[in-house]
This record gives C-alpha cells, structure tokens and sequence, in this order.
C-alpha cells in the first residue's frame, strides 16, 4: 500500500512600493525550503533571492529573516506571521424548486 504525502507550505506576502515579496516555507518530507522571491511588474520571471534546504523549519525562518534584514537593513526586524485559517462564508440558500409542483 501505498502512502500519499501532502507537504506543508506556507507563505507570507508583503508588499514594498510596486514590488511584492513572497517568503515560503515548505516541508518536503522533513527537509525544509525556505524561498525569497520578489515580483516586480513589467517583469517577467521573479527575482530569486533565497532558495535553500534546512533541517529544521526554525532554521528556515531564521534565514528568511537574515535575507530579509540584508535586503532592507533600514526596516524593524521581520516577524514571521503564522497563517490563520479562516473558514469561508456559507453561501445563501435558495429555497428548492419542488419536484412535481403544479402552477
């Protein structure tokens, strides 16, 4: 039998000017990869700046934190933000046509 296994990923988005930056955490199979990516409009591919394997997820947002602070040494120390799972709305319900109904 074989076994599925679902990796855990996790991004923070933070925006600067017209830049937006994507910090993700990603477990594969116990390894984690920390990545830094920036996208810039009129640009086609992002720009990479960290794509790295680490033991342990803390040591992964330790560096996401150095690169962080290396890029905008000016800026308050990154915190990184957990996600909060927020359950969608229920939709509104419609009543049910009755089946057979005359009119």
């Amino acid at each position: 039998m074989s076994q599925q296994y679902e990796a855990a990923i996790t991004t923070m988005v933070i925006f600067r000017d017209t830049r937006r930056f994507e910090l993700t955490l990603e477990d594969h199979y116990g390894t984690w990869v920390a990545k830094l990516q920036a996208f810039v409009p009129g640009r086609l591919y992002p720009t990479s700046y960290l794509l790295q394997q680490f033991a342990t997820r803390q040591e992964a947002i330790a560096a996401l934190v150095r690169k962080w602070h290396t890029l905008f040494p000016d800026e308050t120390a990154l915190v990184w933000q957990d996600p909060v799972t927020v359950s969608p709305p229920n939709p509104p319900r419609r009543p049910r046509r009755s089946e057979g109904r005359e009119g």
